[in-house]
């Protein structure tokens, strides 16, 4: 942690000890917001974004209910958040809690995300018709973000969702702008909820982004780089958008799930007889200083859509442990958001 992070407990245990005197609860309220100011500018850090989770809830009126936030925590998924309490002077704007060795932190912001970018994001969401209009919309925003000492980037993960999730909860809430997308609240909370069956939320970590073109469907993966991994990308298919969605989607599964590190010159599949080339270059629908693995649709043998995933150069994994999780089913994406209607 940084020096914030420690002073917050001696200032604490300060103010407990001389309630009467008022520059602890000072202190308290400036480290709380140096620690979301640090966060917002790790956010807005265009080089190495490895471990850096951060998010922002679009909100139509700048009002956040910081209780409600709290109780949802608790409901929701068991945490209890427990703010620290100075005096009748806590600042409202924002929430600094810890959960184990990572530190998270919700603060309101009384002004729209600048330069229209939450709008131009919003333009990415294919499977939300009204997505760049309610981002024109918004008014302000809750700026979430998830640091500390946890060196499982995993975990950091899943408890950022968390807390995005339980502010979809907010009266004011109208979208959740993370992953270079802005995402319908109702549709990220309800795949957060997948992390009840002990599966790790893919897509609200990692967008799918499609598009056609002169030569056929494409897709690229938005966000494994949060995880310290090259960001995919699947060119010039003949596959019809939810396959071409769901072949990533087990890739990334896979990658994440087993922590794997994938390099140009292998190959990965879904079979022992099913290999897909693994190529790395610079990205094509995603910024082109930026490096990403290009892996073929089209297999050398078999098809993608076999029932069994395969380890990178076609070897099966070994034990039933190591295997890619149960990608969600067209039927579950149904009963959230429904599938991709522009196709």
């Amino acid at each position: 942690y940084g020096q914030e992070e420690k002073a917050i407990p001696y200032a604490q245990r300060w103010a407990e000890l001389d309630p009467e005197d008022e520059d602890a609860p000072v202190v308290i309220q400036e480290c709380q917001k140096e620690i979301a100011k640090r966060a917002e500018a790790e956010a807005e850090d265009d080089s190495d974004h490895t471990g850096v989770f951060t998010g922002f809830v679009l909100l139509s009126k700048g009002e956040w209910d910081k209780d409600q936030f709290i109780r949802d925590m608790k409901e929701k998924w068991d945490i209890s958040v427990e703010e620290y309490d100075a005096s009748e002077e806590k600042d409202d704007d924002a929430l600094v809690f810890e959960v184990g060795d990572m530190l998270a932190a919700v603060s309101l912001n009384n002004y729209p995300i600048p330069g229209g970018e939450a709008e131009g994001n919003a333009e990415n969401n294919y499977m939300w018709e009204d997505a760049v209009k309610v981002a024109k919309k918004h008014r302000a925003h809750l700026m979430v973000a998830v640091l500390g000492k946890e060196e499982d980037l995993l975990e950091k993960g899943k408890l950022f969702t968390k807390v995005v999730a339980a502010c979809c909860r907010q009266e004011y809430a109208t979208g959740i702008y993370t992953s270079g997308v802005v995402f319908e609240p109702r549709f990220y909370e309800g795949f957060a909820d997948m992390m009840r069956e002990d599966e790790l939320p893919i897509f609200n970590w990692i967008w799918f982004g499609l598009w056609r073109d002169e030569n056929g469907m494409n897709g690229y993966t938005y966000g494994l780089d949060v995880f310290g991994k090259d960001e995919m990308e699947v060119l010039g298919t003949d596959a019809e958008p939810g396959d071409l969605r769901d072949f990533l989607a087990n890739l990334t599964s896979y990658v994440l799930e087993n922590d794997m590190e994938l390099h140009a010159g292998e190959t990965i599949g879904f079979a022992e007889d099913d290999k897909h080339a693994i190529t790395r270059s610079p990205g094509v629908g995603l910024p082109e200083d930026q490096m990403t693995l290009k892996i073929s649709w089209e297999s050398s043998a078999g098809g993608p859509d076999d029932d069994r995933e395969d380890g990178p150069d076609g070897e099966a994994p070994q034990d039933e442990e190591s295997s890619v999780p149960e990608v969600y089913t067209e039927e579950e994406l149904a009963a959230v958001q429904g599938d991709i209607q522009q196709y």
